[in-house]
């Protein structure tokens, strides 16, 4: 029987490099980069979420003011994982890269459940990411609006 310590001391390590070390195969496409965004959202996996993130990252969130950089983008995800258990999955529509640039368009949905009192919150809301690769593909622009 394997030792559970032993294995979770071996897969936090590649937990935490999802998004700074694509997978085999994967380096060509950005897709994985979002994909393990959303995944690590779910784990509320702070470095995980972080590391899908250029350190100049902008969020241009629907009617509000943009965040800049990667340690306001953790403030606003402390806040969120203190306050709700995400469960959001992502559609792909688009997607295209060009040299070291690249773009992902899709839809996020699912919910937001509150970790105390409160209201679940369902998203549904269309993004788009925009991505650079610098040895690593990472998410430089992400914008967002909900969608009926």
């Amino acid at each position: 029987m394997p030792d559970p310590a032993r294995a979770a001391a071996l897969a936090i390590p590649w937990l935490l490099a999802a998004c700074a070390s694509p997978p085999a195969g994967s380096h060509d496409d950005p897709v994985d980069v979002v994909r393990a965004l959303i995944a690590a959202d779910g784990r509320r996996d702070l470095a995980a979420a972080l590391a899908c993130y250029a350190p100049d990252v902008v969020w241009l969130p629907p009617g509000a003011a943009e965040v800049r950089g990667r340690d306001a983008v953790e403030a606003r995800y402390r806040t969120m994982f203190a306050t709700y258990e995400p469960q959001l999955d992502i559609d792909v529509v688009e997607h295209r890269a060009a040299g070291d640039l690249a773009f992902v368009r899709g839809v996020t949905h699912g919910e937001l459940r509150p970790r105390g009192p409160g209201d679940v919150v369902t998203v549904h809301d269309a993004f788009v990411a925009l991505l650079r690769r610098d040895g690593a593909w990472q998410i430089t622009h992400l914008m967002w609006h909900p969608t009926p």
